[in-house]
């Protein structure tokens, strides 16, 4: 063999290592990537909310609605809650009230059965789950003159997503007097 034909055979060689090489640096590189676009994708998750009970309730004169709710945070990052607001929708025979808005009052239900209140704002950690009551007053004005059709609470997180639940049926407690 001439020299020419060494030199031929042996860059022929060193290309196809630096072939292997630069294959398997882009699949490594690849791994990586994908690794990387499913932790951003952990980090953006929302917030979940899922309704475990509801009563209606009244103290005095007062009539209150109290909400038991469990809020998740599916992200890997901090999130929270910066307002909860009650959302009451009115059966169709009332025209004067389509829609009406509550803000949420620090306040335990009749029987709290062991759930803490939740007011906002509430700070939620990493892949952290919260739950407890959350209270509305209900204005003298719906005592018993309206139908309330569908309850619907609306959670906004300080990122201006809406965490929606909604109820159609409430209990109605009545404190027992011995």
């Amino acid at each position: 063999m001439t020299i020419s034909e060494v030199a031929s055979v042996v860059a022929a060689i060193g290309t196809i290592a630096a072939m292997i090489v630069s294959w398997r640096g882009h699949r490594y590189a690849k791994k990586a990537y994908l690794i990387a676009e499913e932790a951003h994708k952990n980090q953006l998750k929302h917030i979940s909310s899922y309704l475990i009970d509801s009563m209606k309730w009244k103290s005095g004169d007062v009539t209150y609605v109290s909400f038991a709710i469990s809020y998740t945070n599916d992200a890997t990052i901090q999130n929270s809650i910066s307002s909860i607001l009650l959302k009451l929708k009115f059966g169709q025979m009332d025209k004067k009230y389509p829609t009406f808005r509550a803000s949420q009052v620090d306040l335990s239900p009749i029987k709290s059965n062991g759930y803490k209140n939740l007011v906002a704002p509430i700070l939620l950690n990493g892949r952290e789950t919260l739950s407890g009551w959350v209270t509305f007053e209900l204005p003298k004005s719906l005592d018993g003159s309206v139908v309330i059709e569908k309850y619907t609470l609306e959670a906004q997180t300080v990122s201006g997503q809406i965490v929606e639940t909604s109820s159609n049926l409430v209990n109605y407690v009545i404190e027992k007097t011995n």
